[in-house]
């Protein structure tokens, strides 16, 4: 083997040339990155004068040695460069310079050869050489990586951490944060994953392996969204970058890199050299793959379009997924996939004529896909959001007539029942529902099917069949997710009899059984009302302090029944105590029904011929919730206190005026910077001047709100009066009072007038397609 690498890669007259000649011609070839031609010729070397006094001679050996050893691991000879830089390490004491070249390599050799803790080990007692210094830095780098392969996975963070931490080049500071993200998604730690991601200062010009961040930080994305942490998603899919952005990135990077590395002199650090070849080879594998790898790109924007839909923030996943639905150079079904998750998000947005136009242009661009029939089932379900029920039917009637095998038919027969019992017409309804129980009697829709079959007698007041069919499906389908709503119905046909005992049994074995159902609050209500069916107002009351405030509908309902059997036994005591406890919750900004309860104290109050009492409570609500943007019901707190402050005006002289206070206050409020409180009360000010002034007067208050508050400490109530003001004045900042309300309100009811004022200013810069 010897003589035939001779033979390729010396000249014919090498066996004859001197020590001196065959040494200059292995530096040279080293020298020209030729490190396999070099290794041999060192070997030549050796086989013609390795006897040689001259060739054994202790400074040849220390010169040579260490080229030998580099040589021998670049050629891929990696037991061969171990004993050539042990020979050195421990024979010749080099000087530090060469002893750390030494160590770093033969550390690196021990890997090739898959001593892997042995040169975690030797990288590790480099750093302990050479502490401070850039190569140690790559030294830890190198240990981290080993000691992850070798299983000390807690040993591996904990360098990569501490690195991080340090005051090594930040170049090599992001590449540790980049290997920790890896390690973290590879052993599936979700958390630790999200912390790097989101808490690192990521310096993009610093870090030239892009491609690693952006896959690191999809696939922590895509961990994120499994896990329902659907806003932390997002983030990570944003740190993605698109497909061509990434290519072109990582070409910019690999050229900056090797041009870094051209630039090196001859004598600079072999080991900055061997990372910055090691470097370049790495981003030139990540480029190629790039390059040839499938576009990621649309599946990127499904995945954050997911990710925006299951966080409700249906504008973006709305944008996301037209994007892509209408993007000509993706996939087909790539596009179609998209096209129809951007009629559901039209349709969690509610915004059902988008959705059905939507769906519609997706039959029209897709007619034969597989997602035609649930394009048209989301057409149902718009119209069916929207209370126009015939529509919805006759998109049903078409679904069964055209598909009537589809393994969705079972599905489309229950809306239409569903549709058809909302229009009264609950014979009808019947029929569908014996009809799919006819044709598909092995769906999963039959318990279903069957529920709402007995519901249609009940809201005919056919109790008594209701409660036959109910009865029936109860005793079949003990074992099946539908039992405790199947009792809560029976419950609820019974008290409509006024089988108050019946009734009460039914609600108290779902309750006693199914703790943690959906419907025990439900059941918990029932309860107060059978009791106030038979008269038993104390109990009543007691089973209505049972309700949770989870359900802050049905707790408002029972706060409110209660009240009302205190006012019917006259305990206003206890009425009071109730409805302040009620008062008093965390939550009650969020309480629509803050104002009733605070009037009906002060109600109370005036039946004990008591009603200056009442207005300080009115005024600790306002001073509680009247500069807090969230708090709701604001404006009905002061227009009860209003009441009552005239009332108690007419009886006290000394007492100023509702006006005079409300201009005290409007003054005092600005003086002290409770900004929101101000806007409240202008606003309030504005709709009494409304009444008595007209409109000019009203609208010119309203814009000193505009003067004085900055948006982010509005509500959204003032946002959209305030708002819609601006718009018929013609100011272009009313753009960013609409955009507030949709950012920060998505679910009041006053995004209608955000979405109003937007369509009005395209209206008036006759943008019309956009204002449609």
């Amino acid at each position: 083997m010897v003589s035939i690498c001779l033979t390729l890669f010396l000249p014919t007259q090498a066996s004859a040339a001197t020590l001196q000649q065959q040494l200059e011609q292995a530096i040279t070839t080293f020298g020209n990155g030729d490190y396999t031609s070099s290794y041999w010729q060192f070997e030549s070397m050796e086989l013609d004068y390795g006897t040689e006094p001259e060739f054994l001679a202790r400074n040849f050996q220390q010169t040579i040695l260490p080229v030998r050893g580099y040589a021998a691991l670049m050629a891929d000879r990696p037991t061969d460069a171990l004993i050539y830089f042990g020979e050195l390490l421990s024979q010749y004491q080099p000087h530090p310079s060469l002893q750390g070249f030494a160590l770093y390599n033969a550390a690196i050799a021990q890997s090739q050869t898959n001593a892997l803790a042995a040169a975690a080990q030797t990288f590790h007692n480099f750093q302990l050489i050479f502490p401070g210094s850039n190569e140690a830095a790559l030294a830890l780098l190198q240990e981290a990586d080993l000691r992850y392969d070798i299983g000390e996975v807690a040993t591996a963070i904990a360098l990569l951490e501490a690195f991080y931490e340090s005051e090594a080049p930040e170049t090599l500071r992001m590449q540790a944060r980049l290997r920790a993200l890896q390690i973290a998604s590879e052993t599936d730690s979700t958390d630790r994953a999200r912390e790097i991601l989101f808490e690192s200062d990521w310096n993009i010009d610093a870090m030239p392996d892009i491609a690693v961040l952006s896959f690191a930080a999809l696939d922590a994305g895509d961990r994120l969204l499994n896990a329902g942490h659907y806003s932390d998603a997002v983030r990570a899919y944003r740190l993605t970058l698109p497909r061509k952005v990434l290519i072109d990135k990582q070409s910019e990077r690999l050229e900056r890199v090797k041009s870094a590395l051209a630039q090196q002199s001859l004598f600079a650090s072999s080991i900055w050299k061997s990372h910055s070849q090691q470097l370049v080879a790495r981003l030139t594998r990540q480029l190629e793959l790039l390059e040839y790898m499938s576009d990621y790109t649309p599946g990127l924007y499904l995945r954050s379009g997911q990710a925006y839909l299951l966080g409700l923030r249906y504008r973006e996943a709305i944008i996301l997924f037209r994007t892509v639905a209408q993007t000509p150079e993706f996939e087909s079904d790539t596009r179609a996939e998209a096209h129809y998750r951007w009629i559901l998000s039209l349709s969690e947005a509610e915004d059902w004529q988008g959705a059905r136009d939507t769906a519609q242009l997706f039959l029209n661009q897709h007619p034969g896909h597989k997602l035609a029939n649930s394009a048209l089932f989301l057409i149902a379900r718009a119209y069916q959001s929207e209370g126009q029920f015939l529509e919805a039917i006759a998109v049903l009637d078409d679904l069964i007539t055209n598909y009537p095998n589809d393994k969705q038919a079972p599905r489309w027969y229950f809306t239409r029942g569903y549709n058809l019992s909302a229009l009264e017409r609950q014979s009808t309804a019947r029929d569908n529902f014996e009809t799919a129980l006819e044709r598909f009697p092995e769906s999963i829709l039959v318990e279903q099917l069957k529920l709402w079959r007995g519901l249609t007698f009940f809201f005919e007041r056919d109790y008594t069949a209701s409660l036959y069919a109910l009865e029936a499906l109860k005793k079949s389908s003990k074992k099946h997710p539908l039992y405790p709503e199947i009792n809560y119905r029976i419950a609820n046909v019974t008290y409509a009899q006024r089988d108050y005992d019946t009734a009460l049994k039914t609600a108290d074995t779902l309750i006693k059984s199914f703790p943690d159902h959906h419907r025990v609050p439900e059941a918990q209500t029932l309860r107060g009302d059978i009791f106030m069916g038979q008269g038993e107002l104390l109990q009543a009351a007691n089973a209505f302090r049972q309700v949770p405030p989870d359900d802050a509908q049905l707790y408002d309902y029972a706060i409110f029944q209660s009240s009302k059997i205190y006012k019917a036994l006259e305990r206003y005591d206890l009425l009071r105590k109730h409805l302040q406890a009620y008062i008093d919750r965390d939550e009650a900004n969020e309480r629509t029904r803050v104002s009733e309860a605070l009037y009906w104290i002060g109600w109370s109050l005036q039946q004990e011929e008591r009603g200056t009492e009442a207005c300080p409570l009115f005024e600790q609500a306002l001073t509680r919730f009247g500069n807090d943007p969230n708090a709701r019901a604001v404006g009905s707190i002061l227009s009860a206190y209003a009441d009552l402050y005239k009332r108690l005006g007419n009886t006290d002289s000394i007492l100023p005026t509702f006006d005079t206070w409300l201009e005290n206050a409007t003054e005092q409020s600005l003086a002290q910077g409770e900004l929101t409180w101000f806007a409240r009360l202008t606003l309030f000010k504005s709709n009494r001047q409304r009444r008595s002034l007209g409109d000019e007067r009203a609208d010119a208050t309203l814009l000193s709100i505009h003067r004085f508050v900055p948006i982010d400490q509005q509500d959204a109530e003032t946002l959209a009066s305030v708002g819609l003001v601006l718009i018929q004045r013609g100011y272009g900042s009313a753009d960013d009072y609409c955009e507030q309300i949709l950012t920060e309100y998505p679910k009041r009811f006053e995004r209608g007038s955000a979405y109003f004022g937007k369509a009005q200013l395209a209206a008036n810069a006759e943008r019309l397609t956009e204002a449609r």
